[in-house]
């Protein structure tokens, strides 16, 4: 289950990079479950393609 939210995080936030709302490293996205928050670092360059 936790994968599949980091999948969304990482699409939701490449989404917003291509609609130019996140630019360089601004503006961060969370999920919160039942028992956990999962949250991008700050200081993310939009540019730089994610690790898998």
């Amino acid at each position: 289950m936790k994968n599949s939210f980091k999948k969304k995080i990482v699409r939701i936030y490449k989404l917003l990079v291509e609609l130019g709302f996140n630019i360089g490293s601004e503006g961060n996205i969370s999920i919160r479950t039942e028992n956990q928050i999962l949250i991008t670092p700050s200081g993310i360059n939009s540019k730089k393609p994610f690790r898998k």
